[in-house]
């Protein structure tokens, strides 16, 4: 290891370096989460995620991702095995200067490059230990044994650039397309985001996809194994995935089934999986439609779907939230599975729709008087939280069928009866 006290720092304007260019386009996008408290359970892993909401704002998406421990042999194989592929990865924890902190160490080992203390990272060490002085009223002394010793954080694997940290600027490192980064979320999702932003903002949107799946009731997975081997055969490029599920709140025991891919394959083989599950005579269930960039939207069965026979009262009801701040979004996504169970048998569907400005939640209720669905809707928005903050828009009651624009993906309004 290099002498961690260097006799010439580098000059500050040198401490957040702009970064050279890391070559070719990653093959991949992977995550490599260290630290023992992870798989001991001490703690729970947040990046995950994050990683993955940070990508998908950008027009991308996470390939791959990893746990691993303290542990040098592993960690070094794991780094190794990462980066050798050309992948590009996040790895957070590990990067500090206490014994169980190896990542340095081993991202060093598994690149194959001696460690060095980077004089940026010395500089930038130097002046926030100046910083926690001042705030402590003492005086700064550089050669104190355990002002020596924190500048162990800044020695990098040979060659590394520097991550700048908005909250207390000890940097996380770069060598390739490798990135480095402490385990605190405060400080690690803003440097990811840098990261993106700013070595790799040509590729934001540059691998566009799209999902879009629906519900089926009371399926069983192989009986449409065969549906989902003929997609992928006619649609190249498009992969069906199928998820189970034997208790859901609202729909019981049912498959969400549904093809991911290009935007313009995705398209045309979902009306083909559509297509076959209704050749099936299979109880489909409300729509799904997931692109890089935007939340998770929701369309509920269509009220069209139920029998004019049937003597009930329908009410759709949208409820509308917008959240003080944009990270607060994702805090809404369970409130499906949470507010159905607490409205009983009145609820048909339930449908969650986050946008960056507000979040919507649209109750397709049914009812055996008038009062049972405003009872319905009001117990609803309780549960959703306290009436103020809420309000309710877009009500509608009977009228059916909806206006085009209310036509859930892959309908066609067309075939709503008349």
């Amino acid at each position: 290891m290099a002498d961690p006290a260097p006799s010439t720092p580098a000059p500050r304007r040198s401490c957040h370096p702009l970064p050279e260019t890391v070559g070719a386009s990653p093959a991949a996008i992977g995550l490599l989460v260290v630290g023992d408290e992870i798989l001991s359970g001490r703690r729970q892993d947040k990046h995950l995620p994050k990683v993955i909401e940070l990508l998908s704002e950008r027009g991308l998406r996470l390939d791959w991702a990893e746990y691993v421990g303290d542990e040098p042999r592993r960690l070094t194989a794991a780094l190794r095995r990462a980066t050798v592929g050309g992948d590009l990865v996040f790895c957070t924890g590990g990067i500090g200067a206490t014994p169980d902190d190896h990542t340095r160490q081993c991202a060093a080992a598994a690149l194959g490059r001696p460690l060095k203390l980077h004089p940026g990272a010395a500089a930038l060490i130097k002046e926030r230990m100046r910083e926690v002085a001042r705030e402590q009223g003492v005086p700064f002394d550089p050669d104190r044994a355990d002002n020596v010793h924190r500048l162990n954080m800044g020695v990098f694997p040979e060659g590394a650039q520097l991550i700048p940290n908005p909250y207390n600027r000890i940097p996380g490192f770069s060598v390739g397309h490798l990135h480095c980064v402490p385990g605190f979320p405060v400080m690690a999702w803003p440097m990811i985001a840098w990261v993106l932003d700013t070595l790799y903002g040509n590729l934001a949107g540059a691998h566009r996809w799209e999902e879009r799946s629906l519900i089926v009731r009371g399926a069983m997975e192989a009986a449409l194994t065969p549906l989902m081997l003929a997609v992928e055969r006619d649609h190249p490029g498009v992969r069906v995935f199928s998820l189970p599920s034997v208790d859901h709140p609202v729909h019981g025991r049912h498959i969400d089934l549904g093809v991911k891919g290009p935007p313009d394959k995705v398209g045309p083989a979902f009306r083909d999986l559509r297509h076959g599950l209704e050749a099936l005579a299979a109880d489909i269930g409300p729509e799904t439609v997931r692109s890089a960039g935007c939340t998770t939207q929701y369309s509920a069965t269509p009220a069209w779907a139920y029998s004019r026979n049937q003597s009930t009262t329908t009410l759709r009801q949208a409820i509308r939230h917008s959240p003080s701040r944009r990270s607060n979004r994702s805090r809404y996504s369970p409130m499906t599975s949470w507010v159905v169970p607490r409205i009983g048998a009145a609820m048909t569907e339930v449908a969650l729709a986050v946008s960056p400005s507000c979040v919507t939640m649209r109750l397709w209720i049914s009812g055996t008087g008038c009062g049972r669905p405003r009872w319905a809707t009001r117990k609803a928005m309780r549960a959703a939280g306290s009436s103020n903050r809420w309000r309710r828009v877009n009500s509608a009651r009977s009228g059916w069928p909806p206006r085009t624009s209310n036509v859930p993906p892959g309908q066609n309004s067309a075939a709503m009866p008349s």
